[in-house]
């Protein structure tokens, strides 16, 4: 698969990079030299770029522990000119994968406070797990954040419970 992808890399849009960086990731399949040729052919497309792609290729690349600077840099910078476009999902595995790879991103995850903040409802658990890893990756205290984050954990806890008792 990796041999076939890399042989079509050139006529592949940013949205079929996410795609495969994706499903490598999901398989767990780190094809390095694969990886590096989708990584240019996605700076080459930056026109192309939507949040949810670039979330999608910045965490595959993380969980596969295969960082390309140029490349998170690049999406970096475009989700600080961008930040509004993003949901909260999208912007935790962006912020969780910056975080993974040593991207600089403290701008970023000052910036998305006050959505993950008023997000908490509708995040996932894991999501919240992954906003919580972000702020302690980044040194940050999130006070209000996490007192969100706490104060939802609760409201679930207590949902289960009550569920477990009817």
């Amino acid at each position: 698969v990796a041999a076939e992808a890399m042989q079509k890399a050139g006529r592949l849009k940013s949205f079929d990079v996410a795609q495969i960086v994706w499903a490598f990731a999901k398989a767990r399949r780190s094809a390095p030299a694969l990886l590096d040729a989708l990584a240019g052919r996605f700076l080459s497309h930056k026109k192309q770029w939507t949040p949810n792609v670039c979330s999608a290729v910045a965490w595959g690349y993380a969980y596969l522990g295969h960082a390309v600077p140029e490349l998170h840099a690049a999406i970096a910078e475009f989700a600080a000119m961008h930040m509004g476009r993003f949901s909260a999902p999208e912007l935790a595995a962006l912020l969780w994968a910056f975080g993974k790879v040593g991207q600089e991103a403290a701008h970023l995850v000052d910036g998305a406070a006050p959505l993950f903040a008023a997000s908490v409802r509708t995040l996932a658990s894991e999501q919240l797990q992954q906003v919580a890893e972000v702020y302690v990756m980044a040194g940050r205290e999130g006070g209000e954040l996490f007192a969100a984050i706490t104060a939802e954990a609760e409201r679930r806890q207590a949902a289960l419970e009550r569920s477990s008792q009817a």
